[in-house]
């Protein structure tokens, strides 16, 4: 799930708890001005919280948030699928060395 997708979650989860943005930012820990205005900024898409900072708006509004680190590796990149060569042009070893012979 992108963290876009978890932000409309997050906002949804917090109007449907009906609280204003004051309670989340106290529920984070903090109750000034400044941080009730990043949440809304977050809400509106004007700035996207890095990983831990999103964990603690969901912890906040009394969800988690895990964050998965998977690689997605594309079939074919320009310049990736083509093997490495030797300074004679033959096909080098993966380690970058000539291949005896």
């Amino acid at each position: 799930m992108s963290k876009t997708a978890v932000i409309v979650q997050l906002k949804a989860r917090r109007l449907a708890l009906g609280w204003t943005l004051a309670d989340v930012a106290s529920r984070m820990g903090r109750s000034d001005k400044n941080l009730r205005s990043v949440v809304s900024q977050w809400e509106r898409g004007a700035k996207v919280p890095d990983d831990d900072t999103l964990a603690r708006w969901a912890m906040a509004l009394g969800c988690e948030y895990h964050v998965t680190r998977e690689l997605t590796v594309p079939d074919a990149s320009p310049g990736y699928d083509q093997p490495r060569k030797d300074k004679e042009g033959r096909a080098a070893a993966p380690d970058g060395q000539p291949r005896p012979g």
